[in-house]
């Protein structure tokens, strides 16, 4: 099968890193169950562009090298590259590719077909391309995500399902029936190994 990945909340544990950021510069003490959205502006008083310069600035500072890899990910992937197509499919700017290949091919060395920006979340997208439409032009069957509007919005183009990762900030109720709550990795590969017989 192939399979696509969201990198941020998926693979790489970005909240944490990015709340350690802004906690160090702004002298506060927020922590990811805070949050019930990634956009971050309620919570941090801050506009929606704010957020995203305060990204921007996050992934070219030390704590952007220092995001750690979602526990199990690692493992469950070497797994998955035995007998399958994995893509990765982020909304992280092409901007910040650079930090982003070498974070890969530290964690995750030599398993991915491909790897794919979106910008969605960017003041200026660098491409016109959405995670939807990486999904319906790779064919991607499975795709694992943890923000539900990108997950809905990939929900029609997938072939099969969206394993939605369980976060904080996306307990509102699904409304597509092929996106399915999981609560960690191994939840993860339960669900692609039984899909997979």
């Amino acid at each position: 099968m192939k399979i696509g990945f969201d990198l941020d909340g998926v693979l790489a544990e970005f909240t944490v890193s990015y709340l350690q950021y802004y906690n160090d510069k702004h002298s506060t003490h927020y922590t990811p169950t805070e949050f019930e959205h990634t956009h971050f502006s309620e919570r941090l008083g801050m506009t929606s562009d704010e957020v995203k310069k305060s990204i921007t600035h996050f992934f070219h500072s030390p704590f952007a090298k220092a995001i750690m890899p979602v526990k199990r990910a690692q493992e469950v992937l070497k797994e998955l590259a035995e007998g399958h197509e994995l893509h990765v499919i982020t909304s992280r700017p092409v901007s910040v590719s650079k930090i982003t290949l070498d974070w890969l091919n530290d964690f995750f060395p030599d398993l991915f077909t491909s790897i794919h920006f979106s910008s969605d979340w960017v003041l200026q997208p660098e491409t016109n391309k959405m995670k939807a439409d990486f999904c319906l032009d790779l064919g991607i069957d499975i795709l694992i995500e943890d923000y539900l509007p990108y997950a809905e919005e990939c929900a029609v183009c997938v072939r099969k399902n969206i394993l939605l990762f369980d976060r904080p900030w996306n307990h509102k109720p699904i409304k597509k029936p092929n996106i399915t709550r999981v609560a960690d990795w191994s939840a993860v590969l339960k669900f692609i190994n039984e899909v997979s017989l």
